[in-house]
């Protein structure tokens, strides 16, 4: 794995036109910065399939990995030797849950499916074998760089799955103006340098790009990695994106401990993925998993001042979903003793994450 770490590495590092920071900000972080996968994501960067990784009644009692299976199977069947590979999976939990819903749902379905994980982080990679070493029988680990050409042959799989992951596919900072000059050549030369790529593609599939402010991040890794799932994704197959972000905003940085992360333009997603002869919908992450609207967290204020005052007074235990009713058990009597905790509802807001900006595609 370290070799093979250290061979992806080197690639990025000579690619042409890739510039030193983009390498060290993405590549190199997921490569050999991670170290941990329960350090990652409870301390470093929260996801929502991390924080649902259990069941819970927000979701009918079930994990997230659970309802993800239980939406898919109502698109498509999940049918005996079923492919699925998932993209980044990070610590596992979405496909433990997946896999342990598919096992009390059909076991023939779950003895003959196989699951294959990709990630570019041999960290990561481990975990996950530990994760899901309960389904060891079902699974493949690859490490590989999914902005690369997919490692697989043409129709191989039935679902592709993205969960929280596509905001560190590499981007592209672009002039408007520049690129609408450049745009009317009459032929725009192939060429592995950053820009030309992102020029090729916007020219290629045509991206409506009128509305883009004069400077504007371009996803350009996510473009590429559409062309790739259009070829080894079987015919009747459905890749399934997770991400925060809007239907026609442009990209925004948000900056994480270590690294940098893009919200998605699900608009431009959108329309190169239909050029590519996908039938898409994106739907809001609520709507889809169908939350249980009503329950009631703490605001994040709230939460961040709660957890001093707890730390101090030595208390543990503090649920990682804050749900009213868990806060209320935590504190026992001295609930009526600590004034202005303020609580809201799931749809709003929960542990510092806005859900209704996560979109499902």
């Amino acid at each position: 794995l370290r070799q093979t770490a250290r061979d992806i590495f080197l690639e990025a590092k000579s690619a042409n036109g890739l510039s030193r920071e983009k390498y060290q900000d993405q590549w190199d972080y997921h490569l050999f910065k991670i170290r941990g996968a329960q350090r990652q994501f409870h301390n470093i960067e929260k996801t929502v399939s991390y924080l649902f990784r259990f069941k819970t009644p927000a979701l009918g009692n079930k994990s997230y990995g659970e309802s993800l299976r239980e939406r898919l199977s109502t698109i498509r069947t999940i049918k005996n030797y079923s492919r699925i590979l998932e993209i980044g999976a990070g610590a596992g939990y979405l496909a433990r849950e997946f896999l342990e819903g598919l096992k009390n749902h059909d076991r023939t379905a779950y003895r003959t499916c196989k699951y294959i994980f990709l990630d570019l982080s041999p960290s990561l990679l481990r975990a996950q074998r530990i994760t899901d070493s309960r389904h060891k029988r079902n699974l493949s680990f690859l490490l590989a760089n999914a902005e690369k050409t997919l490692p697989f042959k043409d129709n191989t799989f039935d679902f592709v799955i993205l969960n929280e992951v596509i905001a560190d596919f590499s981007i592209v900072r672009l002039d408007r103006d520049k690129v609408f000059s450049l745009i009317k050549e009459p032929k725009i030369k192939a060429s592995n340098r950053t820009f030309d790529r992102a020029l090729r593609f916007i020219s290629d599939y045509e991206i409506p790009i009128q509305d883009a402010p004069r400077q504007f991040i371009f996803s350009l890794g996510i473009v590429g990695l559409l062309q790739e799932l259009e070829r080894v994704l079987a015919p009747s197959g459905i890749c399934l994106f997770t991400e925060y972000g809007n239907l026609n905003g442009y990209p925004k940085v948000a900056k994480l401990k270590g690294h940098k992360e893009y919200s998605i333009h699900f608009g431009h997603l959108k329309w190169v993925a239909e050029k590519l002869g996908f039938k898409v919908k994106i739907t809001n992450l609520l709507d889809f998993f169908k939350f249980r609207k009503g329950f009631r967290t703490i605001d994040f204020c709230s939460l961040c001042l709660l957890k001093k005052i707890l730390k101090k007074k030595n208390l543990n235990g503090f649920p990682e979903i804050p749900l009213e009713k868990d806060i209320k058990r935590l504190l026992g009597k001295q609930h009526n003793y600590i004034k202005n905790i303020k609580f809201q509802e799931i749809e709003t807001g929960i542990s510092g994450f806005r859900l209704q900006d996560f979109k499902v595609a």
